[in-house]
């Protein structure tokens, strides 16, 4: 369930209403804002926040998606990245604070910065959501993925009701 879609800069996203989470990636970055919506780095997250195990700043290279001011700090939060080596049982996870009933818009920025075949499934509430998910976007039945583009990102969304306290 849920969307994926490319993306080429901030008017791409849907930063309207209220964000009770935005999170950077990025053990180094300051608040970056896009659209008037702070970035908090997850470095500065409070306790219990935390996303992880691994992280790179910055990872490679950065898309380019213009040189305004929004531009510029979407690609610098597309620029550093969170990982888990899968091969020595790592997973990455976020645990955020919610309020059971309420609905939520969840959108999570990816970017691929070269051709590349890493996959991943993404979970929500204990349900796959995306089988099969890249840094390009989705691979499709014959595991082709979408090609690569320094000005593209790629976001994937979902609105939920959460089940309990945390999502």
């Amino acid at each position: 369930s849920g969307t994926i879609s490319a993306i080429n800069g901030p008017a791409s996203l849907d930063l309207i209403g209220e964000f009770v989470h935005a999170i950077n990636f990025s053990a180094n970055d300051p608040v970056r804002t896009v659209r008037y919506v702070p970035f908090t780095p997850d470095s500065a997250l409070e306790p219990g926040l935390t996303i992880g195990p691994n992280n790179v700043t910055p990872w490679q290279i950065k898309p380019d998606f213009g040189v305004e001011a929004d531009e510029v700090s979407l690609a610098e939060i597309f620029a550093d990245i969170r990982w888990a080596d899968a091969g020595a049982g790592q997973t990455l996870q976020a645990h955020l604070p919610v309020v059971a009933g309420e609905t939520y818009k969840m959108q999570i920025l990816v970017y691929g910065n070269q051709a590349e075949i890493r996959r991943w499934d993404i979970e929500v509430e204990g349900a796959v959501t995306v089988d099969e998910f890249t840094s390009l976007g989705a691979s499709d039945v014959d595991a082709i993925v979408p090609a690569y583009a320094t000005d593209s990102g790629v976001v994937y969304t979902l609105t939920l009701t959460a089940g309990d306290n945390t999502l």
